[in-house]
């Protein structure tokens, strides 16, 4: 599921034309640059039926888009909910269905001399591989 996710954002010129590639699960690798995009998995819960597990996960990703700009981290953001809010896709294999749960903005002051600001968005995202 990673992977799919991360390549269906990639390939959206909308959000590319704000990070070009930077985006990553958890960790930003040494050397980036900002603005860039961090995506965590907060929860992912199988779904079970009586007759045991239907295949279907859900899962909450958390997408923190990171900028010096505050416009240009709603930007990322709001790119990021036209790629995903409501959407049902198939990417790599993976069929997704992708829900915006929550939204906030916070300011990141860390041990750099760079203050960042930070949009972060939460979605339910149903997910099955076929």
């Amino acid at each position: 599921m990673e992977e799919a996710l991360l390549n269906y954002l990639r390939s959206y010129a909308s959000l590319t034309a704000l990070i070009a590639s930077r985006s990553f699960w958890v960790v930003l690798p040494q050397g980036y640059v900002q603005p860039y995009l961090l995506l965590s998995v907060i929860s992912s819960i199988p779904d079970t039926t009586f007759d045991g597990e239907s295949g279907l996960t859900q899962s909450r990703i958390q997408f923190d888009a990171y900028s010096l700009s505050y416009l240009t981290s709603k930007n990322i953001g709001r790119a990021i909910q036209t790629r995903l809010g409501g959407k049902i896709f198939t990417n790599m294999g993976i069929m997704f269905r992708c829900f915006k749960d929550s939204e906030r903005d916070t300011f990141e002051t860390v041990a750099t001399p760079d203050k960042l600001f930070r949009n972060s968005l939460d979605f339910l995202i149903w997910h099955k591989g076929v």
